[in-house]
């Protein structure tokens, strides 16, 4: 009785993972087309944080002299 139940949940679980795949494939496909906006973005973010990081070392810096 164990094995036919072993044998079941096998199966739903291969047939889990297969539906996971293909959603998971449906949804790398969107984030590819998004992609480029969110790299842009996360880049121009990125370059303001370091130049405002600069700009408080500097500042520090020049209250030590």
């Amino acid at each position: 009785a164990t094995s036919e139940l072993d044998n079941k949940t096998h199966s739903e679980n291969l047939k889990q993972m297969g539906d996971r795949s293909a959603t998971l494939k449906r949804e790398s496909l969107d984030q590819v087309t998004n992609r480029t906006d969110t790299v842009k973005i996360q880049s121009i973010k990125f370059c303001h944080q370091l130049t405002y990081h600069q700009g408080e070392t500097e500042e520090r810096s020049g209250e030590n002299l």
